[in-house]
């Protein structure tokens, strides 16, 4: 559609370094797919200055998974396609999934098939 390609545009400026990130939210089936143009472990640090650990009993995001692209649309492009194939079947928040380990792992590689075919 065109307000995701307006989106991609925006990313392709901002971003030099883009990657495509998930991060698991403590040892729940709770994932957070986003992008960032900086190094995954600084944009996780930001997430978790925004959680009350405290109240959490320690509890945040980790890191579980990037995916270093050379080009901002290539990334957002993999962000949306992992988020639309576990919407499917799965609750879906903004950047935030509920589903099984396994079921991310097979939508992340998906989606980067799907990104390297459809971009090429």
């Amino acid at each position: 559609s065109s307000s995701n390609s307006k989106s991609g545009q925006f990313v392709k400026k901002i971003y030099k370094e883009p990657i495509t990130y998930a991060f698991r939210f403590d040892a729940c089936d709770c994932w957070k797919i986003g992008l960032t143009g900086r190094e995954a472990n600084v944009r996780l640090k930001e997430i978790n200055n925004h959680i009350p650990t405290e109240a959490l009993q320690g509890k945040k995001w980790k890191a579980y998974k990037s995916k270093k692209w050379n080009d901002g649309q290539l990334a957002y492009s993999m962000e949306q396609s992992v988020l639309d194939i576990l919407e499917k079947d799965h609750k879906v928040d903004g950047e935030i999934v509920y589903c099984a380990e396994k079921t991310l792992m097979s939508a992340w590689n998906k989606a980067i098939r799907q990104t390297k075919l459809t971009n090429t």
